[in-house]
Parts: C-alpha cells; sequence; structure tokens
C-alpha cells in the first residue's frame, strides 16, 4: 500500500483537488482513476483531517504536492504544521469553525 505523501503526490500528478463538501472528503480528478480513489479512500482520515485545515477546505494540486514533500519528509504531524501554516499566513483562524 502507497503511503500517504505517495497518494498525495499521486493526486497531485492527476490534476486532483480534494476539498470537504458538507461533511465528507470529495476526490475531484480530471479523469476517472479507480486506483487512485481505491488508494485515497485507505488514507481517508488523514487526508480529510488535512483538507479541513487548509484555508477554504480544499487542496489544490500544487498545495497537495507540497504537502506530499512535508509528509514524506515529516510525517503527517510536518505536513499538517505546513497546512496550519499556511492557514495562518492568509489570514485565517487559527482552528476550524465547527
Amino acid at each position: 500500500m502507497p503511503d500517504l505523501a505517495e497518494v498525495m503526490e499521486a493526486i497531485a500528478e492527476a490534476g486532483g483537488w480534494l476539498r470537504i463538501e458538507g461533511e465528507r472528503l470529495a476526490l475531484l480528478l480530471p479523469e476517472e482513476n479507480l486506483t487512485l480513489k481505491e488508494e485515497a479512500t485507505r488514507w481517508g482520515q488523514a487526508l480529510a483531517l488535512l483538507t479541513l485545515e487548509a484555508p477554504r477546505a480544499e487542496l489544490s494540486p500544487r498545495l497537495l504536492a507540497v504537502l506530499a514533500d512535508a509528509a514524506r519528509r515529516w510525517g503527517l504531524p510536518g505536513a499538517l504544521l505546513v497546512v496550519q501554516g499556511l492557514r495562518l499566513e492568509l489570514g485565517g483562524p487559527p482552528s476550524p469553525q465547527a
């Protein structure tokens, strides 16, 4: 099974986005890719956590690539710190609104 960084990198390379829609995590891909969807589902909780922390509760391909690098270097805690820092830099609240 691919690790979290590999899955995020694959989504980014495919031009995919992650977005919170209602109470669900949505994986938006320009082309159908069942294998990538299955891999993303296995990492669903971690991907949802990162997406919830992101500005506007969405991760673009470019941001996914940056977070994949952070996850590869420092694991999920490092990727979370990067996305939280970005949200704060953009003037967002210190934690998502409930």
